[in-house]
């Protein structure tokens, strides 16, 4: 159904929803976030589905890469404590993959 691909491209995606999930259950699961821009993104997960669009799970403007008194993006993603996390894709619905996704994580507790 949906896949990890972290070097799918993905030009042209923009937010479409949020999930609020502890970050270090990402890593627990999927292992450690490919590098996001370096400034609002400091991590980000690229799935694609059966037809080859990414859905992509972010972080967006959550860490002292955006605004110094945020937690590094190091102690973001170790974090324990639920985040909101942005899902964003090429204007595709993300309800399906946001259900994947979550009964991916909930397999890992």
């Amino acid at each position: 159904m949906f896949r990890l691909a972290p070097s799918t491209d993905t030009t042209g995606i923009t937010i479409m929803s949020e999930i609020e999930v502890a970050p270090a259950l990402l890593v627990r699961r999927f292992g450690a976030p490919a590098a996001g821009d370096g400034y609002k993104v400091s991590g980000e997960y690229v799935f694609v589905d059966s037809a080859g669009e990414p859905f992509v799970v972010h972080d967006w403007k959550s860490t002292n890469l955006w605004e110094k008194e945020l937690l590094s993006p190091e102690q973001f993603w170790a974090s324990q404590e639920p985040a909101e996390l942005c899902v964003s894709s090429r204007d595709q619905e993300t309800g399906e993959f946001e259900r994947w996704f979550l009964a991916r994580l909930r397999e890992e507790r």
